[in-house]
């Protein structure tokens, strides 16, 4: 058996550059060549309004649920360019005006470590769903939901069903990415796998791609279950869905893949 059991392999990975260098960290640690055609990018939303008014009034809430790391950093950049500009006092999103915090997994909760915000409900199970079991009994408790314009709305709408008031906020937006003439070059050589890590990057690699054909037999590895139907619904056949949604997790199911086939 092969101490790097991704040796030779060539894996595409479709985050957004800034967020891609981890996971292919972990690919070349592995053994495998990691290349990244970004099939999203992340930007600030050019409509910050719905989100500054919560920010100015963070006191309202009783939670503050994050669901990726990327809203965590747009929430607290924002924050950040308000404090700056003198519209709000120093140190208020450090403490986040007493509000309870929760994130979806060890990355989100990372960042949240990071702008000094500690999270003291992080689900076992690092999936947005999860975070109702664990948020207990939300009935009269305001929630903001800051995220990306295209979140999905599943888990404010079940936390609307167990009572609370729910603000979902765009902190971010995102966009589709770019191809460019190192992407076609890239995909024409082919892969052994590919990594897709959002619904978005599925949706958006397909139509930058052409089509999942261009992938040729490549391995489909996601993060997680509405990844994955997203992907098939765009014509991928996906082969690995991680069990624990997480880079790590799509890691570890690729490396497991590839162990039994040696």
């Amino acid at each position: 058996m092969s101490a790097q059991p991704l040796a030779g392999r060539r894996v595409l990975v479709t985050r957004a550059r800034p967020q891609s260098e981890a996971l292919c960290a972990s690919i070349r640690a592995e053994g495998g060549r990691a290349v990244v055609i970004p099939a999203i990018r992340i930007e600030a939303a050019s409509d910050r309004s719905a989100l500054d008014r919560a920010l100015g009034e963070l006191e309202r809430y009783d939670w503050l649920v994050f669901t990726s790391a990327n809203a965590v950093e747009a929430f607290f950049s924002r924050i950040d360019a308000i404090e700056t500009a003198g519209s709000m006092g120093k140190g208020h999103c450090r403490v986040v005006a007493g509000a309870r915090t929760a994130a979806v997994g060890p990355a989100t909760a990372m960042a949240l470590r990071r702008n000094s915000a500690d999270p003291v409900c992080v689900p076992e199970d690092f999936a947005s769903e999860s975070i109702v079991e664990v948020l207990g009994d939300v009935s009269g408790l305001r929630v903001l939901i800051p995220g990306s314009d295209i979140a999905r709305k599943n888990l404010g709408a079940a936390l609307r069903e167990r009572g609370a008031v729910v603000d979902e906020v765009a902190a971010y937006v995102t966009a589709p990415g770019e191809m460019g003439l190192d992407g076609v070059e890239e995909l024409e050589r082919g892969f052994d796998a590919v990594i897709f890590m959002s619904p978005s990057a599925a949706r958006n690699f397909a139509a930058l791609a052409g089509g999942p054909e261009r992938l040729g037999g490549a391995v489909v590895a996601c993060i997680g279950p509405a990844t994955a139907e997203e992907a098939e619904r765009c014509g991928f056949r996906v082969g690995l869905v991680a069990e624990v949604h997480s880079s790590k997790g799509v890691i570890d199911a690729l490396v497991s893949h590839y162990r039994q086939r040696s």
